[in-house]
């Protein structure tokens, strides 16, 4: 059994800290964010997918886009056209 479902490698990780992006993997488990390592930190850990990045910006978790749409949630509470 993998220890993740997906396993993205070469990214460039933006926290959203202010910091600068960095050097990172990511593991997702189940729809959830299980970890973040440097490069080579989750070698050991077996994917049922692995992408790689090749250098890419990734931010993981939710991104505000700062929109001034509020009512479309009560319209549509899914939102789709914020999240895809």
């Amino acid at each position: 059994m993998p220890d993740c479902d997906l396993k993205l490698t070469g990214a460039r990780v933006i926290d959203g800290t202010g910091a600068p992006a960095r050097p990172a993997e990511v593991a997702v488990a189940r729809d959830r964010i299980v970890a973040v390592e440097p490069p080579g930190g989750l070698d050991r850990w077996t994917a049922a997918e692995t992408r790689a990045l090749g250098g890419l910006a990734l931010a993981p978790g939710f991104i505000d886009t700062h929109s001034h749409d509020d009512r479309a949630l009560l319209d549509t509470p899914d939102l789709a056209a914020q999240v895809s």
